[in-house]
């Protein structure tokens, strides 16, 4: 029992030891390399493409911070992801060095679910986490459109996070904003494969009532209010696999869901 007691002490002792000696290895390392490459990856680039790796190398440029030959020990890598950060489609980003003197830079972008157009004809989008992101210039995201009757400038809700519906310390701006419910109907109808895949636009009317347009047939889908949303779409999937086969998709004009355990249509 004693024998194995020592052996264990003089394991820990050496794995200590080893541990040590590396971490001054590496320190005596970064006071001799350099820094002779950025390897910049955009890591769901296959998904979006609002940022690319030369934007990420601008960003950097522009800041006038040099990374390029310099001494891996005289950078402070924690400087550069703020600046990353600032772009308003990035949500993450990673900034680490190798011992080959390559500074590795990997970024996330922000997933929009719904791109709002306001009454005035202003455009933006909202992303998974409830928040507002501005449009690209370089891309486009085929998402979901909502337009209508939205009264929200971006500018006036570009630092409210409508994840955070049921806070009560949220303002009475906040509270009152329409946006709490587009992204809840938002975010449900993205979680959803079969309605990710059926819903293509969004009307508010001016009653503030929701009608959805559909990707495939004729049908205007008289949604109402956030109320019972889930049962709703759950009621409009029954109607969609038992009803339509059976009648038809262009045999409605309208398709009403206001209506307590029933749907209503309108013919042509």
């Amino acid at each position: 029992m004693k024998k194995q007691l020592i052996i264990e002490i003089i394991v820990w002792i050496a794995i200590t030891a080893y541990i040590i000696v590396s971490f001054g290895f590496v320190h005596r390392q970064n006071k001799k390399t350099l820094c002779n490459k950025i390897s910049i990856s955009v890591l769901d680039s296959s998904y979006n493409a609002f940022v690319q790796p030369i934007d990420i190398l601008s960003i950097i440029n522009e800041s006038n911070y040099k990374l390029l030959h310099r001494k891996y020990d005289s950078l402070n890598l924690s400087e550069i992801e703020p600046l990353i950060l600032n772009n308003p489609s990035i949500k993450n980003a990673e900034v680490y060095k190798n011992i080959d003197g390559i500074i590795k830079i990997d970024v996330t972008q922000r997933k929009p679910i719904i791109r709002i157009i306001n009454y005035n004809g202003e455009s933006y989008y909202l992303d998974i986490l409830g928040n507002i992101m501005p449009l690209s210039e370089k891309y486009t995201a085929r998402i979901i459109i909502i337009n209508g009757n939205i009264n929200e400038p971006y500018n006036r809700v570009l630092d409210i996070n409508y994840s955070n519906i049921n806070n009560k310390n949220i303002n009475e701006i906040e509270q009152n904003s329409i946006l709490f419910d587009v992204y809840k109907l938002a975010k449900f109808i993205h979680e959803d494969k079969f309605w990710r895949s059926q819903i293509e636009q969004i009307f508010v009317n001016e009653k503030s009532e929701y009608e959805l347009i559909p990707k495939v047939g004729p049908n205007l889908i008289i949604f109402g209010n956030i109320e019972d949303y889930d049962k709703k779409f759950k009621k409009l999937k029954t109607f969609y696999k038992k009803g339509l086969p059976k009648y038809g998709w262009t045999k409605y004009k309208t398709i009403n869901l206001k209506y307590r355990n029933q749907v209503v249509c309108e013919k042509y």
